[in-house]
């Protein structure tokens, strides 16, 4: 049975990335996957000398495209050369993150710019709804900088926004771990919580785990089936979800409590 937003869902978990901005703003998904292979062909020349950085792009395309987890081969070469894994992929996260804003900054600055009406939404649920963030993003090098950028960083307290390595380094796409552990941060039960992720390989774990949850789909570069059943609502973008989740806790009255919004493609 498709779960949807009701004013007892008060609890709102984003993905960062193709959330909180579009791929569009690359030029698509592809042109995207492109930049970030580049800058990983940066950090490489710098942590894994002997590869090329035509060879360094397509390991990091591959990486993901295959696995959803782009420093994945990279933290596997590393470890037949005899480095230390999670310590090479703990200053691969790092670097590459602080050189892709850096990038970002000098290519793409659009991405970094606030959405008026976004911030609205977020303000008018302040006391109503709280959220957090579950980003395989670096959180000090990446989602902090580009959330005071867009100047939502107050609405989110700091003990909320999860970044790969503050989940474990558990993939997305392979398990819901991740979902539990900020789950267990926010002390909230399933039933209150909604996901929102722009990925819908990621989003199947969690309605597998934890079927309560409202799995939200941004359907902005990847189109949903009739066939995902796992996905309970989507939308096209973050700014469509957000009018709808505050229309929910707006409409809601204490006698009206299952009040809820029908929101894009699904149900």
């Amino acid at each position: 049975m498709k779960q949807t937003l009701t004013a007892q869902r008060d609890t709102v978990i984003f993905d960062c990335d193709g959330v909180f901005y579009s791929w569009n703003v690359f030029g698509g998904m592809d042109a995207a996957i492109d930049f970030c292979a580049d800058v990983k062909a940066e950090v490489t020349s710098l942590l894994l000398p002997h590869l090329s950085p035509e060879d360094a792009k397509l390991i990091g395309r591959r990486s993901y495209k295959e696995t959803g987890d782009g420093l994945l081969y990279f933290v596997e070469i590393a470890q037949e050369r005899g480095m230390d894994g999670v310590e090479f992929r703990e200053q691969m996260h790092s670097l590459y993150h602080q050189l892709q804003m850096l990038r970002v900054r000098e290519r793409f600055p659009g991405l970094l710019s606030p959405c008026a009406e976004s911030l609205e939404h977020l303000a008018a649920l302040n006391g109503k709804a709280q959220f957090g963030v579950l980003s395989q993003g670096c959180r000090d090098n990446w989602i902090n900088p580009l959330f005071a950028e867009k100047g939502i960083t107050d609405h989110f307290k700091a003990a909320n926004i999860f970044g790969f390595r503050e989940f474990g380094w558990n993939e997305k796409s392979v398990s819901a771990k991740g979902l539990g552990i900020i789950m267990e941060r926010m002390e909230v039960v399933p039933s209150r919580v909604v996901f929102v992720e722009d990925t819908k390989k990621n989003l199947r774990p969690v309605k597998e785990t934890y079927e309560e949850v409202v799995t939200v789909h941004l359907s902005d570069w990847e189109a949903p089936d009739e066939g995902d059943d796992y996905i309970d609502l989507s939308a096209t973008s973050n700014l469509e979800f957000l009018r709808a989740f505050r229309k929910t806790h707006m409409a809601a009255t204490p006698h009206l409590q299952t009040t809820h919004v029908p929101l894009g493609l699904h149900p």
